[in-house]
């Protein structure tokens, strides 16, 4: 999750800056998740999930039907959803 392709979701969702510190004092991903879920606010954990939920959707399109969406069409597409979901 953390190679190149989740590090550019991170950034283009203006998350990694909060991440980055983190991300070098703890030792796996999933530790850095549960950390940043339990300490952040609701609308952040949205944001986070979301996010997460992105990375692995990209993945399978790219692995199952081999279409590349670029992290900007992603996060765009992630973040229209979020909102849609969080005023519905």
């Amino acid at each position: 999750m953390w190679e190149v392709v989740g590090l550019n979701m991170w950034e283009v969702a203006g998350l990694w800056s909060l991440i980055k510190p983190k991300f070098y004092q703890v030792g796996h991903a999933t530790e850095l998740t549960f950390k940043l879920l339990e300490t952040s606010n609701f609308i952040l954990q949205s944001r986070i999930a979301m996010v997460l939920w992105g990375i692995w959707k990209r993945q399978n399109e790219k692995l199952r039907n081999q279409v590349n969406t670029t992290p900007n069409i992603s996060i765009s597409l992630i973040m229209q959803f979020l909102l849609k979901w969080i005023y519905a």
